[in-house]
Formats: C-alpha cells, structure tokens, sequence
C-alpha cells in the first residue's frame, strides 16, 4: 500500500523524521505511464509516524510506503506540440547529445494586443 500526502508539506514535515529515518529505506522507480519519477519512503517495521505540522498520524507496516516526490519527464516532441497550440513559444531549444535532456527558452505570445 502506498500512502500519498502533499509534497510540499510532507518535505518540510519529513525533516521532523530525520531521528527516525533509519527505520526507512528510499526507493524511487519509473512509472511510465505517468511520464515520471516517483520517490517513496518504505517502512521497514510497524511504527506511528505523527507530522506535527501537518496535523496528521499515519501508521505504517513493513513494506508500506509514502510517496514523497514526484519527478515528472515529458517527451520533447509531444512538449513541441503542446506548445504550438498554446501563447507559449518555444524560442530556443538545447539537448544533452542523446536527447535525454532539454532545456528550453519560451515566451509568452502577444494575441490580439493582449500584451502591454
């Protein structure tokens, strides 16, 4: 089973584990269907985590995780064609020499004087 909670909040609840963190393993795997990269903590034995901040008390098994990021990837072409349908282009585009990895330079179009 597979606990989700807020990103954010849970980062900065998550730092109040720091004493417990041993008794968690990491794990982060591919989902492909999703386009992403997804981390989990695993609980390695019965235990009560309370998230003061977060006002929340979760009580886990061993094996049962939280899931406490996520990392999305996109697919340049599929991006490119987003985008053309949108007021955002792209104005410059470098990659990694395997096409990997992308950064890109957009801007946002004027549409019908819309833009000051």
């Amino acid at each position: 089973m597979s606990r989700k909670l807020d990103g954010l909040a849970l980062h900065s609840a998550l730092l109040l584990l720091e004493p417990l963190l041993e008794q968690f393993q990491h794990g982060a795997f591919h989902n492909p269907i999703e386009h992403r990269i997804e981390m989990h903590l695993k609980s390695l034995t019965s235990q009560t985590v309370i998230l003061k901040d977060l006002e929340v008390k979760v009580s886990l098994q061993p094996e049962e995780t939280i899931r406490t990021e996520i990392s999305r990837k996109f697919h340049l072409p599929t991006l490119m064609t987003v985008l053309e349908r949108t007021v955002i282009a792209p104005l410059k585009t470098w990659t990694d020499p395997n096409a990997w990895f992308a950064l890109l330079h957009c801007q946002r179009q004027c549409i019908n004087q819309d833009c000051p």
